[in-house]
This record gives structure tokens, C-alpha cells and sequence, in this order.
């Protein structure tokens, strides 16, 4: 029986829809500004900087993670 890899059109079709989303998003917002940003005691700044680092953190924590078990596992290696 022959292996036959194919991405599927409903996930095919998500991905697209995510990424012409947020390059809209990105287009519209990116003139904005930040009011509540700016409303911020500076104590209130420190906060959020840490809470941005931590959680940037784990964010690439996984993105690594995941990098190398996929790189180990190779799940998709009989795909062509």
C-alpha cells in the first residue's frame, strides 16, 4: 500500500485564515497606540515588563522544546 502524505484542506484553510488575520490586525493596529499603556504607574510598568519576560520565556522554552522533540521523532518522515 502506497504512503500517501497530504496536508489537510480544513487545517490548510485555518492556517491562512490565522495569518491573514493577524497581518490585518497588525495593519489596522499598528498606528494605535497604547492609552492604556500609557495610564500605567510606573510600578504598574515593572510588572508588566516581568510578567512580559516570563512569559516570553516560556514561550520560546516551548518553541525549542518542541523543535527538538519533533527533530528526534520526526514524525513526518515518510512523508515526501
Amino acid at each position: 500500500m502506497e504512503n500517501i502524505c497530504a496536508m489537510s484542506v480544513l487545517l490548510a484553510n485555518i492556517c491562512l485564515v490565522y495569518t491573514l488575520a493577524c497581518v490585518y490586525y497588525y495593519i489596522l493596529t499598528r498606528n494605535i497606540g497604547t492609552p492604556f499603556n500609557k495610564s500605567l504607574y510606573a510600578f504598574q510598568k515593572k510588572i508588566k515588563e516581568e510578567s512580559t519576560n516570563t512569559r516570553r520565556n516560556i514561550f520560546i522554552q516551548g518553541t525549542v522544546l518542541a523543535a527538538v522533540i519533533l527533530a528526534f521523532t520526526r514524525p513526518f518522515k515518510d512523508c515526501v
